[in-house]
């Protein structure tokens, strides 16, 4: 496993589970403030259940990928009606297949595999998804969120058979567009139901280019109808072509807002190319700008803001020290612009009251710390100015009553 990188996941309907991270003989429970409480499967639905302080704690989530934040329930249901469970006999064996449990990037990704068939397609399960997804935020303290997705790799004309993400074309049932409508649909349900507030961004994917120009037409057709920018996935392996490039210019043009997954497991250069090549405004991850001293600066010092992922850092092998060395903690202590997101939970198990737990016991951010970050993540997302304005002074108002 790359780096050294050895996790131990031990699920059972008796006992909690326990994700174990080791490195060098430093082992830690990473998840355990989680898990201690329950008993049976732990699932999405019910990690990170349980009373804390964190969950009233009002949060900002911008770095959350829609197909990789269903509940596992909520999938089983479908995979037992279409025939997709895999290998699964039980409910308690399919979120065992489907849950991340290896330190690469790789193994992450591929779970999508057994996710996307499930869902492509499917007009009434892509926006229960999203209705649901704004319940489980406002659970979890979630004031205002930002889910991103590729509408190509939800649709039926295309699916993504490996984590390499190639694309398949078959009969066009539901096009990209049927599912940004479904998806707006659900969330606009969902956020009046639920009393949270929810945008979505649209993703490019690296390895396919051909999706590029479509995903800005469809960003800037339903912008403010919950769409509110673009990005880009994938693995960063793949290179970023002219037609991502361009399409990236247009969005700018059209006045699209632009974050871009970069410098997680890829080089620094990465992100220093999707700021000045792509116009980035925040980028997904940017750990490894720990490697260039200039590009590291860059990004302070332009008060770029990171979405951080501390659990799926681990996950997908991206960050290799100590969960106590995390690059995050020197990110704070040089005053950078940093937000906490969960990224995956589908995959991950975990929850925002996790992640500002995580960050909390082993990165040493005060409550004051963790308060400052939401600010900066408020300021830093894609709603117009106005309801920007409005958010800050909401999240503002609900720290002066803690």
């Amino acid at each position: 496993m790359a780096g050294g990188i050895n996790f131990r996941v031990i699920m059972s309907p008796l006992s909690a589970a326990a994700i174990r991270y080791r490195k060098n003989g430093f082992a830690m429970n990473i998840m355990s403030y989680i898990c201690r409480r329950h008993h049976g499967t732990i699932t999405k639905e019910n990690a990170g259940t349980g009373l804390s302080p964190l969950r009233s704690l009002p949060k900002v989530q911008l770095h959350i990928h829609l197909d990789g934040a269903v509940r596992h329930s909520t999938l089983w249901q479908a995979a037992r009606k279409k025939g997709l469970c895999g290998p699964a006999n039980s409910f308690p064996e399919f979120v065992d297949l489907i849950r991340c449990s290896k330190g690469d990037l790789a193994s992450f990704l591929s779970s999508f595999d057994r996710i996307l068939p499930i869902i492509a397609g499917d007009r009434e399960l892509i926006s229960q998804i999203a209705y649901e997804l704004c319940e489980d935020q406002a659970k979890e303290g979630v004031v205002y969120f930002e889910a991103r997705y590729s509408p190509h790799f939800m649709s039926s004309s295309f699916t993504t058979p490996n984590s390499r993400g190639k694309s398949v074309i078959r009969d066009d049932i539901m096009t990209p567009r049927d599912v940004v409508m479904a998806v707006n649909d659900g969330i606009r349900k969902g956020c009046q139901e639920f009393k949270v507030n929810g945008r979505t961004i649209l993703c490019m994917i690296r390895p396919c280019p051909e999706f590029s120009h479509e995903v800005v037409e469809l960003s800037h057709e339903f912008l403010n109808d919950t769409v509110v920018g673009v990005d880009m996935a994938g693995d960063e392996d793949a290179p970023c072509t002219k037609q991502h490039i361009d399409a990236f210019r247009l969005a700018g043009d059209l006045g699209l807002h632009r974050t871009v997954h970069a410098g997680e497991l890829g080089p620094a250069e990465n992100v220093r190319f999707a700021v000045e090549q792509l116009g980035a405004e925040r980028i997904g991850h940017g750990y490894q700008i720990c490697q260039d001293p200039d590009i590291y600066k860059m990004i302070r010092d332009r008060f770029i803001h990171l979405e951080l992922c501390p659990t799926s850092s681990i996950y997908t092998g991206a960050w290799k020290g100590k969960l106590s060395d995390h690059i995050a903690k020197r990110f704070a202590k040089d005053g950078f612009n940093i937000g906490i997101n969960t990224d995956d939970p589908t995959l991950l198990l975990n929850t925002m009251e996790s992640e500002f737990q995580l960050a909390k016991t082993y990165f040493d951010f005060t409550d004051s710390q963790m308060k400052n970050m939401t600010l900066n993540a408020a300021q830093s997302c894609f709603l117009p100015d106005k309801e920007k304005t409005s958010l800050v002074k909401e999240l503002q108002a609900k720290f002066d009553t803690l």
